[in-house]
C-alpha cells in the first residue's frame, strides 16, 4: 500500500505494487530504486528496529557508493558501512545465512578506487539488453539464430537513423570525464562547470553562486511570462543583493519568464504545475528569510520545500569601477516546509516534515544551482512518543548527472 502512495520524480519509474509477489521479476533497475528509494519509507513500518537498522546501513552504504561522481571520503564511509551491514546482519540472522556476495562487497573500494565510479563498469546496459533480446517475437526452432538475425536486422535500422545535432547540444557545456589512469578515481579529470555544479554551488558561500549559466539549465517546458506583485519585486532584489554584495542593484523588473520543467545536464526537474502525479519536492541549502521582513538570514540550513515554477529573470548589475551589465539567471520559486519536531529522530536517509507550507519572504527564490537532491514523498501517518501525527516524509535521492 505505501509503495503505490509514494511520489517519485518524472524520471525515476515506478516498481510494482506488490513488491513481495514479483521480487523475482524486478529488473536490475528497479531493485536498485526499491534499495536507494522505496525501502525505507515502505518497511519502516513492517520491520523490528533493529532489523530496519541493519537495513538502513545497506542503503546508506549504497547511497554513497552509487554517486556518479565520488570522493575518496565517499568511498571510504560506503566502505565502513558495507562493514558494519555484514558484521549487523550476521549478528541479527547467523553465519548460515550469510551469503558470497555479502563478502564480495567487501571489495567494492578497491574496484572504485581502481576504476572510478560504477557507471563507468557496472553491468545495466548488458542487463539492459538482455531485455531487449527477450522482447524479440520467436519461436523456439533455433532461437538463437532467430535473435541473431533480428538482432542484426535492428542494427542496420538504427545506423540508417539521422539525429539531430541539437539532440546532443547539452553535452557541449559539460566535455565530461578523462582520465590519464583508465579511469581510476584518484586521477579522474571533470570539467570545472560539472564539478561546480555537484558540490561547490550547493554549499559554497551564496556571493559564490553562479546562478547564470543558462548552457546548464535548460527551460524543456513552455516559456510564459509572468509578472511578481510589488512585494516578490523587493523580495528578490533583496536576493540579488546577497549574491552581489559589492554591487549596485538595478532595473529589477516585474516581467519574468516561467517554466514549469528544466532539465540540468540530462537531469529532469518538475514543479507543482507539471503533469502528472510526481514528487516535486527538493532538499537546498539555503537561508531564511528574517520573520516580518524581505531580509534573508545570514546562515543557510539543509531545507525541503516544494518547487512551484521556475523562471528566467534579467537584472542590472554595476560592480565597482564598471559600467552596468544586464544578466539573466535561473530561479526556482519554493515553498518550504516546517520540519516536524522529530526531524531527525528517523533513520538513514528518511527527514520528517510537517505538511505545512510557508511561502512569504525572499527566501521563497532560489537559484537551482543551490537545489541538492530531489526527494521521493509520502504523506503518512506515524506514531510518536505524544501520539499519531500526520506527516511528510522525504527520502532524498542522489544526483543522476549525466556526463
Amino acid at each position: 500500500e505505501n509503495v503505490h502512495k509514494i511520489r517519485v520524480p518524472k524520471y525515476l519509474g515506478r516498481i510494482p505494487h506488490k513488491v513481495e509477489s514479483q521480487l523475482s521479476s524486478l529488473t536490475a533497475d528497479q531493485w536498485k530504486n526499491w534499495v536507494l528509494v522505496y525501502s525505507m519509507p515502505v518497511l519502516r513500518s513492517v520491520l523490528p528496529p533493529e532489523h530496519l537498522q541493519c537495513w538502513s546501513l545497506f542503503v546508506e552504504a549504497c547511497s554513497l557508493l552509487l554517486k556518479p561522481i565520488l570522493t575518496i571520503n565517499d568511498v571510504t564511509k560506503g566502505d565502513m558501512k558495507i562493514i558494519q551491514f555484514c558484521k549487523h546482519y550476521e549478528l541479527l540472522y547467523g553465519k548460515s545465512k550469510c551469503t558470497p556476495n555479502m563478502h564480495l562487497h567487501l571489495h567494492l573500494k578497491q574496484c572504485l578506487l581502481d576504476y572510478g565510479p560504477v557507471q563507468s563498469f557496472w553491468c545495466f546496459p548488458f542487463e539492459r539488453f538482455n531485455g531487449v533480446f527477450e522482447s524479440f517475437q520467436k519461436n523456439w526452432i533455433c532461437p538463437e539464430l532467430q535473435i541473431m538475425n533480428k538482432f542484426v536486422n535492428y542494427q542496420e535500422s538504427v545506423d540508417k537513423l539521422s539525429l539531430s545535432t541539437s539532440c546532443f547540444e547539452w553535452l557541449n557545456d559539460i566535455k565530461g570525464v578523462t582520465s590519464s589512469c583508465q579511469g581510476s578515481i584518484q586521477q579522474t579529470c571533470i570539467n570545472p562547470t560539472l564539478l561546480q555544479l555537484c558540490s561547490n554551488y550547493m554549499t559554497c558561500p551564496i556571493d559564490q553562486i553562479d546562478a547564470t549559466n543558462l548552457g546548464v539549465y535548460n527551460a524543456t517546458s513552455k516559456i510564459c511570462e509572468k509578472l511578481f506583485q510589488l512585494h516578490e519585486v523587493e523580495w528578490i532584489k533583496n536576493v540579488y543583493m546577497v549574491l552581489y554584495p559589492n554591487s549596485k542593484i538595478t532595473n529589477v523588473l516585474m516581467a519574468h519568464d516561467a517554466f514549469n520543467e528544466i532539465s540540468i545536464c540530462g537531469e529532469r526537474w518538475l514543479s507543482i504545475k507539471a503533469r502528472g502525479n510526481h514528487s516535486h519536492s527538493i532538499i537546498a541549502y539555503w537561508p531564511e528569510s528574517v520573520e516580518g521582513s524581505s531580509v534573508l538570514t545570514d546562515q543557510c540550513q539543509y531545507r525541503a520545500g516544494e518547487i512551484q515554477y521556475f523562471f528566467h529573470h534579467t537584472v542590472g548589475i554595476i560592480k565597482p569601477g564598471q559600467p552596468e551589465i544586464l544578466v539573466t539567471h535561473v530561479f526556482a520559486y519554493v515553498h518550504w516546509y516546517d520540519k516536524h519536531p522529530y526531524h531527525d529522530t528517523q533513520l538513514y536517509p528518511l527527514k520528517v516534515y510537517t505538511n505545512i507550507k510557508k511561502n512569504d519572504g525572499p527566501s521563497v527564490f532560489i537559484p537551482v544551482s543551490r537545489i541538492m537532491n530531489q526527494c521521493a514523498e509520502l504523506n503518512t501517518s506515524m506514531k510518536f512518543d505524544f501520539g499519531m501525527d500526520n506527516v511528510l516524509v522525504l527520502c532524498p535521492i542522489n544526483r543522476s548527472i549525466h556526463v
